[in-house]
C-alpha cells in the first residue's frame, strides 16, 4: 500500500514538473513563429516568401541563405547533419533585427537573437556540426539513390514585426538498413 502511495506521489510530482517545464519553454520562446510544415518541390529548393506581413508595414530588407547541405560523417550510422554555409539578414532602415529562427521538419532547431543591430550573419561555425537528422534508408523519399528528404524554414523578424522567410527541402544520403528478425531464446 505504501509503495502505491509513493509511486502515485512521484507520478504527480513528475507531471507537475513537466507541465512547469513546458510552460517555461513556451515563455522563453515568446512570440516566435510556429514551425510550419510546407510542401517542398525539389532538392534544396529555396525561395523568398513573406509571411504574416501587413501590406502597409515595412518589410525586412533581405534574407539570403545558401542551399543547405546534408552530410553523413559516418557511413555506417543513420545520423546526418544539416548545415548552411551562411544565413544573412538585414532589416529595413528604421528597424532592428529581433531574431532568426531555423526550423527543420516541424521542430525549431535554433533561434538567433539580435541586439539593436540592423543585420545578422550566421555562419556554419555557429551551428557546430549542424542539426542532427536521420539519414533514412535508400529510397526513403522516393529517390532510390538518396535517403530522407527534410523540409526546412529560415524565418527572420525585425522590430517592426516584419517577417520574411526562406523555405525548401534538402535530401540526405541514404544508408543501407538491415532489419534483423527478433529471435527469442527459450
Amino acid at each position: 500500500m505504501r509503495y502505491r502511495r509513493v509511486l502515485g506521489t512521484c507520478t504527480v510530482l513528475l507531471l507537475l514538473t513537466l507541465a512547469w517545464w513546458r510552460g517555461a519553454i513556451h515563455a522563453q520562446v515568446g512570440d516566435e513563429p510556429e514551425a510550419a510544415s510546407t510542401g517542398m518541390d525539389g532538392r534544396g529548393s529555396t525561395s523568398e516568401v513573406e509571411v504574416g506581413v501587413d501590406p502597409d508595414s515595412p518589410a525586412v530588407s533581405s534574407l539570403t541563405t545558401d542551399l543547405p547541405t546534408c552530410y553523413q560523417p559516418d557511413p555506417a550510422s543513420n545520423a546526418c547533419y544539416i548545415n548552411w554555409d551562411y544565413i544573412s539578414v538585414a532589416s529595413a532602415p528604421a528597424g532592428a533585427m529581433r531574431y532568426v529562427t531555423v526550423t527543420i521538419g516541424s521542430r525549431i532547431r535554433a533561434v538567433y537573437r539580435g541586439f539593436f543591430q540592423d543585420s545578422m550573419i550566421i555562419t556554419n561555425e555557429m551551428n557546430g556540426s549542424g542539426f542532427k537528422v536521420p539519414c533514412g534508408g535508400f529510397g526513403a523519399s522516393g529517390d532510390p539513390s538518396m535517403g530522407l528528404q527534410h523540409s526546412y524554414s529560415v524565418v527572420a523578424r525585425d522590430s517592426d514585426n516584419a517577417t520574411v522567410g526562406n523555405y525548401g527541402s534538402v535530401w540526405c544520403p541514404g544508408i543501407r538498413l538491415v532489419n534483423l528478425p527478433l529471435v527469442v531464446k527459450q
